[in-house]
Parts: structure tokens; sequence; C-alpha cells
């Protein structure tokens, strides 16, 4: 472009776009671009993808500097200007932030100066838009072939196009943007295999080493990078995807059907030998005469549910008779069968504010330690994407090696000299589990932060910074923060409003390694899985934080359905040995084991040999066992007092502009205010605009002052209808097209509007819901935590049953013109009137996660008054929508 033209601009027009073959680079410059957006097509030649995004509903403005080429492309564009980007006066021919995307489709190539374009126009991009970029990889094996026969040879078109002034590696593509204050994000690539590009080579003259190294080069067969550029200051956490999230992913195939061809013999195996066959036998008898939905399955069920709490009050009732005494015995248990169904603990404490990134100038360096055992197959991502972290102080990278019997080692040995930073290795002569490996690990890192990371996880960008910025805020107390992993989850509960965690999972988790040391590291005689429990116990026991950072993301593509023996095996016998330490007792949970083990999941072949495999385990660890007294709060076979439903919803992170108003009503209740905005501060979606509603008084006031950080707006509303009329008043006011409605004393899970917005924009009715847990307390802060409504969608049923309550729903505001606004002559179930109008014209999107915590009396007199209102208002519903 900034060239004088050598050739007519037609040269570069295609016979056909077939937007089929996702191996083109326009077929992605289309998908990227979108529809209904404002485009700045640069480089539009006739107009050949101006007319396809022009079809999509969008404005297309051209700039070409070929005059005929441009009289073509007038046919297709909204406008089309002639000259040379370079030299054209952008500031006097576009206004401030305009455009939602820019296409550079084979431009920057070909400009002398284009650093100096990228500042010009990032004046003319919005702050949500971005740069659609494609460029040609100089780095493609027949190039790399050519310079080692010194051969460099310039073609009319293509990877050496006489007119190119600049060519780039991806590693020079990060770094280019990187210094012009962009970010990129969705990259993808166009894929030609040595000797099927333009670039001449005499393969005669080419040894057969040297092209089996060539090939085994990062992107050898990559012919163009196809990606979205950003601005920096555009929040990558939720919308982002790191370039190395997509760097290696055609590597993968080899890999991956290698793996199918052993899972294939894995699985002929499991169904030819004799444990297998017993199971089937087993599982027919059962279904014969217990089958579900049967009233004898009910009844077994029932039974067997039974005996299991007559054994553990029992168990209760004779510790009690030991160490206190029958009479004291007898109150206890008697306390413990009159108490609410499901009794479990919870605290909704909020005693800290929102972590705000902190200023400090200079970031504390963290080392990062990956644990590897056979992981050549996902090292090379793991550690590419943390070479492409953006933060600042990245220390060393520590692999302490169990003794791989692949590639492993070799892998990450190819990736030492693009590093920024050193790797060490730490060769271990055998397997010493997971624990053991990151013991010895530790004692060679040197930095206070470190950052346990598995070989089968990638980084987002920004991951690192996130990580930093929470433990710094929440300060020396805090000893470990967790990332968030996508796109499954541990189903673990956390305090949406603290962020506090019950235990964190060791996949990618920052810890301050002086209170690591001081409780003592990893439990050793833990070969795998459960020591990060064990250890997240201990840093509680010391006085220590562990939290939950749902903005920090890292992929860690793991189904939580498939059977994993390995999992099964140390899962159970470490779960055995957690209860033994911490004071349990051995006979429970060696029959739950038991049970875990003959469940009809399990693919062992003998489960008699498993076993026998996991009592021997048992049986050398038990003289080791020194029993701990304190925080052991597990329920079941579990390591939490309740686990969150859903965790195996899969949802990525989406590129999403909408706008989602919260419509949050209040009155007088000041504290619990203050704690919803902390709650909603911690949503991984940030486009919300926050909508407070407060009904008669104006104690708000001051709390919404403390949250400005928020995009919020506050009303005062002084009708006469109520707590309905204040949430009618604040759908009004709404100027997201999404719309979510909330009340104050309710809090919701970080990616609650995220997932929802996600699925309701993927269904025609435009609107999603889920489940729910319910807290029983008196003071809005401590109480007794259970599973509230978990309801598939079902019309009949929803005008029978009120199961989607307010904060797990949210809907498009065209729905507001099918049902209307809120009947404002009830009072409350006014959400239930709601749906059952809106489920008359339409189904639900129903969503299996639970996403809202809401509030119900402990007291039985409060309760029993709350559930006499709901009656009364109940009838008045049901004889409505009847008519």
């Amino acid at each position: 472009m900034g060239l004088k033209k050598q050739f007519d601009s037609k040269r570069y027009e295609p016979p056909v776009i077939d937007l089929s073959n996702k191996n083109n680079s326009h077929t992605l410059l289309v998908e990227l671009t979108g529809s209904n957006k404002t485009v700045l097509e640069v480089g539009t030649s006739t107009g050949y993808i101006s007319k396809i995004l022009k079809e999509r509903g969008n404005q297309v403005i051209g700039i070409e500097i070929d005059p005929e080429a441009a009289s073509i492309a007038k046919n297709y564009c909204d406008q089309v200007i002639v000259g040379d980007i370079e030299n054209l006066d952008l500031e006097g021919l576009f206004e401030p932030e305009y455009f939602d995307v820019v296409v550079l489709g084979d431009v920057l190539e070909h400009l002398q100066w284009p650093d100096v374009f990228l500042g010009k126009i990032k004046r003319h991009l919005k702050p949500t838009g971005y740069l659609l970029v494609s460029l040609p990889n100089i780095a493609h094996g027949d190039v790399i072939l050519n310079l080692l026969m010194g051969k460099f040879q310039y073609t009319d078109a293509g990877l050496l196009d006489k007119t190119h002034f600049r060519f780039f590696t991806l590693k020079e593509i990060a770094e280019f943007f990187d210094t012009m204050d962009y970010q990129i994000a969705d990259l993808h690539t166009t894929i030609f295999e040595l000797g099927n590009t333009e670039v001449d080579v005499d393969w005669d003259s080419v040894p057969p080493e040297v092209l089996r190294f060539v090939k085994s080069l990062p992107h050898s067969n990559t012919y163009q990078f196809v990606f979205k550029v950003y601005l920096k200051e555009y929040n990558l956490v939720s919308n982002g995807v790191s370039i190395a999230k997509m760097n290696c992913f055609q590597g993968c195939i080899p890999f991956r059907d290698a793996y199918l061809v052993s899972l294939e013999e894995t699985l002929s195996q499991i169904y030819n030998s004799n444990g297998w066959k017993a199971l089937r036998v087993y599982y027919r008898l059962r279904d014969r005469f217990f089958q579900e939905g049967s009233q004898r399955k009910r009844i077994l069920k029932k039974t067997l549910a039974l005996l299991g709490k007559s054994f553990l009050y029992l168990k209760k009732a004779i510790f009690y008779w030991k160490q206190f005494g029958f009479w004291t015995a007898l109150s206890k248990t008697l306390k413990k069968l009159q108490s609410p169904k499901g009794n479990i603990p919870f605290h909704l404490h909020d005693d800290e504010s929102r972590p705000e990134k902190t200023n400090r100038k200079i970031k504390p360096a963290v080392d990062i330690l990956i644990v590897t055992f056979n992981s050549a197959e996902s090292i090379g991502k793991c550690i590419t994407s943390l070479l492409h972290s953006s933060y600042e102080n990245l220390g060393e990278i520590i692999i302490a090696d169990n003794h791989s019997v692949d590639q492993t080692i070799e892998k990450i040995q190819a990736l030492v000299p693009d590093a920024r930073q050193s790797i060490q290795i730490l060769m271990n002569q055998s397997n010493l589990g997971f624990g053991r490996a990151v013991n010895f690990g530790a004692n060679h890192s040197r930095n206070e932060l470190l950052l346990l990371l598995n070989p089968d996880a990638m980084v987002s960008p920004n991951t690192l910074s996130v990580l930093v910025d929470t433990m710094e805020h929440f300060g020396e107390k805090c000893a470990a923060v967790e990332a968030r992993q996508i796109p499954f989850e541990h189903p673990k509960l956390y305090n949406p409003v603290s962020l506090d965690a019950v235990w964190f999972s060791g996949c990618c988790v920052l810890l301050r390694k002086a209170a690591f040391q001081e409780v003592g590291g990893f439990d050793e005689n833990i070969f795998l899985y459960a020591e990060d429990v064990d250890l997240s116990l201990r840093l509680k026991n010391a006085g220590y934080a562990i939290k939950y950072c749902p903005k920090a993301v890292v992929s860690h593509e793991i189904d939580p359905h498939q059977a994993r023996p390995h999992q099964k095996i140390y899962g159970a016998l470490s779960n055995l040995y957690l209860r033994a330490k911490y004071g349990q007792k051995l006979s429970h949970w060696l029959f739950s084991m038991v049970g875990k083990i003959l469940h009809r999941d399990m693919v062992f072949p003998n489960p008699l040999k498993v076993f026998s495999y996991l009592y021997k385990g048992w049986s050398n660890k038990y003289p080791q066992i020194s029993n701990l007294k304190g925080y052991f709060p597990a329920v079941g076979f579990g390591y939490e007092i309740l686990r969150r439903r859903g965790h195996n919803v899969s949802i990525l992170p989406f590129p999403h502009e909408a706008l989602v108003s919260v419509v949050l009503r209040t009155h007088d209740r000041p504290e619990l205010l203050a704690r919803v905005l902390k709650n909603l501060g911690n949503q991984t979606y940030e486009k919300i605009e926050i909508i407070i509603v407060e009904d008669r008084t104006k104690t708000g006031l001051l709390v919404v002052e403390k949250f400005r950080s928020l995009n919020l707006r506050y009303f005062h509303y002084d009708g006469t209808k109520g707590r309905t009329g204040a949430m009618n008043f604040g759908l009004l006011q709404a100027r997201g097209d999404w719309i979510y409605c909330l009340d104050d004393d309710d809090v919701i899970f970080a990616d609650t509007i995220e997932t929802l917005l996600y699925y309701a924009t993927h269904t025609p009715s435009l609107m999603a819901y889920g489940g729910s847990l319910e807290l029983l307390t008196d003071d809005n802060w401590t109480g007794i935590l259970r599973p509230g409504y978990f309801q598939a969608y079902d019309q009949e049923k929803l005008k029978r049953e009120n199961f989607i309550p307010v904060g797990t729903f949210l809907f498009h505001r065209q729905i507001l013109e099918k049902t209307g606004m809120l009947d404002e002559s009830l009072e409350i179930l006014e959400d239930w009137d709601f749906l059952n109008r809106l489920g008359q014209k339409t189904d639900f999107k129903y969503v299996p996660k639970d996403f809202l915590i809401f509030l119900t009396p402990l007291d039985t007199q409060k309760r029993l008054e709350r559930q006499r209102r709901l009656d009364e208002a109940y009838w008045q519903v049901v004889k409505k929508n009847k008519r």
C-alpha cells in the first residue's frame, strides 16, 4: 500500500471465495468480522470481500490505492476512498471511535511504516472494536529450506511477494503488536504442507534428516496467521483467547489418533475381562428386579437411605454417650433429628472490600512449577502459553519430571531457546507422585510466589497478573489463590462474596511459598489426588486464607464423565487416608470406599484385585498417620460441605458485546446492598450496568458512593406500588438489551451472568434460567446451606409450582413487549406470574447449574409466617392464570 503500484490490485482477487473452506484467509476474515458492524476494509481491491460483508448486514467503507479496482469496489461498499493509507488524513476522514472492525487482509506487510498507521487508527476504533489482521508466515518450511540452500527468490504473489516491505514470524507478530499497545486474540492459521506453496524448492537437494527437522518446527506448515487485535485497555479475561491456546492444535492430531487407538484397545480388554462380565450379570439382575421408576426401586432407595442415616446417628449417639454421658447423648441426638433437613453450616460473610488492582510499580517475581510424567502431548501448549503471558516479572519455569519415558523432556528442551526466562529441568529417577515432586521442585525456587500448574493446562495472557493482584490485595494472610478452570471446573462451593474457598485445586494455583513451607508442604504419604485438599486444610487451620479468583482463567480440558482408573484407585485411597488423618473413624469410610469401587461407572477388570491393592496401600500408610485436630468440613465422601451442581456445564469465554442491565431493588438494608454490590463486582462478564432502585428509603446512597468503580445508576423510588412497582421502575430505566433481576438479599456465583447470557443468546426463546441454593438464616450472614431449586423446564409444572426464583433467569428486553411488565397488584410471587405469562408464549432454556443463593428464615415462626404470605399469593396467581 505504501509502495508505488507495480502490479494491478485485481491480481489478488481469487476466482471464487468458498466460505465452506475454513483453511482460507478470506473465509476466516469474513467469519471473524461477523455481522451488523461498521467496518473499514483497508486494501479492498475490487470489493470481493466487501460484497460478502455487506450481504451480512455490515456497513463497509473501503480504502484502495488502485483507482481501477476502487471503481469496481464502489458497487459493493457504502463508500470507497482512493488513496495510499500511509498518506491519507484519517483525522479528517473519520470520526473518533467510529469503527467496530478494521480489516487488514494481507496489508501490513506492504506498508513501509505499519507502526505509524497502527498508531493513527487507534483513535477511530471503538473501545470494544478490533483490528482483523492476516499476515503471511515467513517461517514456512518451504522458505526455510530455500534459505538453508542459499536461496531467497521473490515471487509475483504469496509468501515472498515482490511488493512486501515487511516479513513476520509469529514471535515478531506478538512483539510488534505488544509494542504498539495492542493485544492479540483468536489466533487462527491456514495450513499448506511443505511443497504446496508458490515457493519453488529443489527437493532432490534436501537431505531427509533436514526435511524431518524442518517439518518438526512450530508452524512450519502455517501459510498465514489470521487474528483479532484489541486495544490493551480492553479486558480479555472473559473474551480473549491466548495465542498459545491456538498455537499447537495442528500438532495434536497425530497424538490424538494414537490415543484413540490405545483407548479402543483398552476398551476391548475391559469388555473381555471376567470382572466386566460379572458386572453385566449384576446389572441385568438389578434392572430386572429393581427397574428405574418402579415402586420396588423407590422402596429400596428409601430403605438404604434410612439405614445409612440410622447408622450415622447411632455412631454419634455412642460417641456422645462415651464422652458426655447418656442424657447429653440423648439430647444432642434428638436435636440433630429435629433440625432442618440437609443442615449444613455456611457463612456468607463479607469482611473484605472489593479487590482492586494494586498500584505497586514493580510486581513480585513468580516462579512456575510444573510436575510432568509422560506429558509430551500437552507440555508444549502449556509452556508456550506461559511464554506469551503478559506478566512483567515472570521468574523461572521449574520442571519436576517424574521419570517420563516419552518425549516430554525433548519437547521442553525444544522450547528453551524461545523462552524469555530460563527453564530448569529436575530429573527424578522414579515417579515420586505429585506432592513429593512439588516439594522437591519448590526447594529449587528462589522467589516468594510460586505458581503450580498442570502440564495439560494453558493460562491466558493476563492470568498471572490477576492472580498476583488478588493475592496482594488480600495480604500476607492469603496463602493461595486458585484460577478458574474452563470449560470444566471442580464442583466445590466457594463464597460468591468474599471468594473464600474450602480448598484449592493444584491445577493452577498461586502459592505464598513462606506459608507453604510453614505447614510442611504437601503430605508425601499421598501419592496422587487429595494432596491439594490436605494442604488447603492445613493452611486454613494455620490461620491462612484461600481464595478463588474467577477472573483468572486457565484452560484445562478434562471430561468429568471420563472414567480414569488411576483416579478411582488413588482417589479412594487418599480419601480414606485423609479421614483417618483428621480423626474420622475407619469403618464408615471403608464401607463408602468399597461402594465406590463397585459403582457401575468403574471400569476395573477385577474389583477384588483393586480392593486388595487399596487394602495393601492403606496398611502401609496406617502406621504413619498422626491424627490432627482442626477444620475438616467434609460431608459424605466429598471434601466440602456441599457441592455446587452443574460443574460439567461447558462454556468457553465468548466475545459478546451486549450490555446486561442488572435491576437491583432494595429497601433500607445498606449492609445487604453493600454485600450484593461486592458480589456483582466479582462477575466474570464485565459489560453490565447495575440499576439500583431503593423503595421509599435512601439509606443506600452512602453505600453506592463506595462502589463508584462499578457501572452504577441509583434511583429513589417513592411510588405506592411497593417492591413490584420498584422493579418495574428499574426495568424502565434499563439501557441493555438483556435484563437480569436481583433482590438485595440474594447473591450469585461469579459466572452467573456470563453463562446465562451465553445460553440465552443461543435459544429462540431469548431466556435462560438455572438452579439455586437455599441459605436458612436469621442474621442474613450465617446459617444452614442446602440444595434449592434444580428443575428442568416443564410448562405444566410451572403453572403449579414456582421453581424459577428471581436471580436465576436472564431474558431479552423483547420479552417485555410480549408479556408486559410485572403485575403491580401482586406484592410477592410477581416473578412467578411474569414467568407464567411468558411460558404461555415460549419455552425456556434450562441450564443445569446452580447460579443463586437465596435467603429464607431459619426461625420456625418466621418461616411459617413467610409461608403463609406465599400461600395467599400462590392462589391469587393460580386463579389469575386460569382465566
